[in-house]
């Protein structure tokens, strides 16, 4: 984040009107206080398994009772 805000000083700079606004900006990003998010401690599930339901097949043995396979 910090390079982004420091790209985007390097450009804004140059622009008449732009004051300090960039380095303004980078101010706020070096003040930011990054927290760890609880929720990210988890693994994630990926795509396929988030949106793919468990696939169980059952079959008919021979006395017609139902079983999975």
């Amino acid at each position: 984040m910090l390079a982004d805000a420091q790209y985007f000083d390097s450009r804004i700079s140059k622009l008449e009107g732009a004051g300090d606004l960039g380095l303004h900006i980078v101010e706020i990003v070096k003040n930011k206080t990054v927290v760890a998010d609880s929720h990210q401690s988890q693994p994630r599930l990926s795509e396929k398994e988030e949106t793919s339901p468990e696939v169980v097949e059952t079959t008919a043995n021979a006395d017609g009772e139902q079983g999975q396979t």
